[in-house]
């Protein structure tokens, strides 16, 4: 998900102020259409220059490979390719709504737009040689754009929201905090980004629409994380200054939550920008959790981000 970061903080916004939840639309109108096709297409210029530039100028080119990187990470990066192309998905489509295309078309443009923009910068990490072509993440993001189309086209609705959310955690002692600098970064807005021990990626269930005495804006939510990576594979690595740590006795763990959520498309204003933010924000909302990992405990969060 880092390098995925970028992109979802300078098109997200862009994207709702046009696009609108999805409507069967009567006749297309070209000169939007134009203009979301143009759109689109300097978005992955956009992309293609200012990764090449900012991310992998540094480091060495190699022909186009692969990488078999399933086990890193406690697949916590996979989840985030997953959950990148579901939320690019539906501002994607609301924009071929806009522009005047049915139901269907904007769906399937949308889901394949999504998955077009990630599968770009999964070339570029092809041609790298720090990393490679992953099918692991390229799997995540062809399920992420599945899991959007499929609903959409099945019942009209997303029924089954894939949600993320993400606290600031402290580490201690310094030798782990040194190291979490080195890995998850340093900054507030980084550190949610980047730290795979603070995220946790959600399936959030619109209990109403499989149950009508529910209430509409209740979901139920369930949801992955993982804690205590130090390292992709292993709990051992070096640091700035080259010296070699190994902290093996930390193991790291698994955990599954459920938790109540907000349904945040149920909730309807005057405003058609705030109606479409709220209909495509993938955020979970703040709220009590119970969970269970894989040391074999039950833990209860009064308030869980």
């Amino acid at each position: 998900m880092i390098r995925y970061s970028f992109i979802i903080l300078l098109t997200f916004f862009h994207f709702t102020l046009c696009a609108q939840p999805q409507q069967d639309s009567t006749y297309i109108k070209p000169g939007r259409l134009a203009f979301v096709a143009g759109t689109q297409a300097l978005t992955t210029g956009f992309m293609l220059y200012g990764l090449n530039d900012a991310w992998y100028k540094g480091y060495e080119r190699s022909p186009l490979h692969t990488k078999d990187d399933m086990g890193e990470w406690c697949q916590m990066d996979k989840l985030g390719h997953f959950y990148t192309a579901y939320t690019f998905a539906g501002p994607l489509s609301g924009m071929y709504t806009w522009a005047g295309l049915g139901r269907k078309k904007s769906v399937l443009y949308g889901s394949a737009a999504s998955v077009t923009f990630l599968t770009v910068i999964e070339i570029l990490d092809g041609m790298s040689a720090e990393w490679g072509f992953s099918w692991g993440d390229m799997g995540g993001n062809i399920l992420g754009g599945a899991l959007y189309a499929t609903q959409e086209l099945a019942w009209q609705e997303q029924r089954i929201q894939l949600k993320f959310s993400a606290h600031i955690r402290k580490y201690s002692p310094a030798e782990l905090a040194n190291r979490a600098d080195q890995v998850y970064g340093t900054g507030a807005a980084e550190r949610i980004l980047k730290d795979y021990n603070a995220q946790t990626y959600w399936l959030s269930v619109s209990v109403h629409d499989f149950y009508k005495r529910w209430p509409k804006w209740l979901n139920i939510a369930v949801g992955y994380g993982a804690e205590d990576m130090y390292g992709a594979y292993y709990n051992t690595w070096k640091d700035v200054n080259g010296k070699y740590h190994d902290r093996a006795d930390i193991h790291r763990y698994r955990q599954c939550y459920i938790s109540p959520d907000i349904n945040l498309s149920a909730i309807k204003t005057r405003s058609k920008t705030i109606n479409a933010i709220l209909e495509y924000l993938t955020i979970k909302i703040p709220a009590p959790a119970l969970e269970y990992n894989t040391r074999g405990k039950f833990i209860f969060r009064p308030l869980y981000f």
